[in-house]
């Protein structure tokens, strides 16, 4: 039999639940989905620690996001309070897949 690469991949269902089942049941939007998605497979696909950065990648992008939107607009090129850049994100670097 052949191993399944997209449709229901061996490495999302370990489980009771499937993870996009998850996502889009809680309504995850795509930075947080992306990170449960690599959390949740981070052990099961062979590639725990750069699955886990990735989930750390889309975390602090979401947690930027959320900033900018509490604080309202950030001037163009400038950080905010916390640090953070404006939306762009230019300064958040993903480590090489």
């Amino acid at each position: 039999m052949k191993k399944e690469a997209v449709d229901h991949p061996s490495h999302y269902n370990t489980g009771k639940y499937e993870v996009i089942d998850v996502i889009e049941d809680w309504d995850l939007g795509f930075n947080t989905g992306n990170a449960v998605k690599y959390i949740a497979r981070h052990s099961h696909k062979g590639e725990a620690i750069q699955d886990i950065d990735k989930a750390i990648w889309y975390l602090q992008r979401h947690k930027a996001v959320l900033l900018e939107k509490a604080e309202g607009e950030v001037t163009e090129g400038k950080q905010n309070k916390q640090g953070f850049w404006n939306r762009d994100f230019s300064d958040l670097k993903m480590t090489a897949w």
